[in-house]
Parts: C-alpha cells; sequence; structure tokens
C-alpha cells in the first residue's frame, strides 16, 4: 500500500508523521487555541488536519495491514485527544470532532488509492 518504495523514504515519512502528531496533540490541549466554530470551520480543520496525517500513516507503512493497524491507532489518538479536552480549561471534547478526524483519515486513504492508481496506470505498474 506505500507509496514510499525505500526504507528511506518510509523513515522520512514516519518521522513526518510523529511531528505532525505531537503539533496536533499540542495544538488540540492548548487553552483557548481552538479553530472558530463558525460554520463548521472547525470540523474542517479536523478533516484536514487528520487527512495530512492518514496520508503520512499511508506512505509510512509497509501495507495494507499494516496500515490497517496504523489507522487504527491514529483513531485512538483522536479520540484520546478529544478525552483530553474535556480535561483542558477552555477547550472540550466533542464526538463531531472525533468523527470528523475519523472522516479524515477515510478520506486520506481514499485519496492514496486514487493517487496509486493514477500513478501505477500512467507508469504502467500494477499494484
Amino acid at each position: 500500500m506505500s507509496l514510499a518504495r525505500r526504507p528511506g523514504q518510509r523513515h522520512l515519512a514516519s518521522a513526518a508523521l510523529l511531528a505532525l502528531l505531537c503539533t496536533v496533540a499540542w495544538g488540540s490541549l492548548q487553552p483557548g487555541l481552538a479553530p472558530p466554530g463558525h460554520f463548521h470551520l472547525d470540523k474542517l480543520a479536523h478533516v484536514g488536519a487528520f487527512v495530512a496525517v492518514s496520508i503520512l500513516a499511508a506512505l509510512a507503512c509497509r501495507g495494507t495491514r499494516h496500515l490497517a493497524a496504523a489507522q487504527l491507532a491514529l483513531a485512538g489518538f483522536a479520540a484520546a485527544i478529544e478525552i483530553a479536552q474535556s480535561a483542558t480549561p477552555g477547550r472540550q471534547g466533542s464526538l463531531l470532532d472525533w468523527a470528523a478526524d475519523l472522516a479524515g483519515l477515510a478520506l486520506g486513504v481514499v485519496l492514496v488509492q486514487v493517487v496509486r492508481r493514477i500513478v501505477g496506470a500512467a507508469a504502467g505498474i500494477r499494484f
């Protein structure tokens, strides 16, 4: 499933994924640093962040089973953030935010599949 063919590319994607997860966790747990809730822009921020997380996970993983396990772990990470936000002053956890995170994870997998098929077809490679 990985778009990254070389181990060095997977390691780089893994490092970027870890950095992004740390940034998401830090930003999610800062009091008063919530995206604006007007017009559900906060949900778009959740989806966007987790699309990026999902794509990096796909680049870091070696295969479909590895990616499935990573996606489950990332869903747990998203749930943990929402639970931790409930204990953060000025923040609140939300099932809708978690649903937006899960939508971002799923959308990231779909985008990776689409890109793989396009790149594979253009290069004559069958994944």
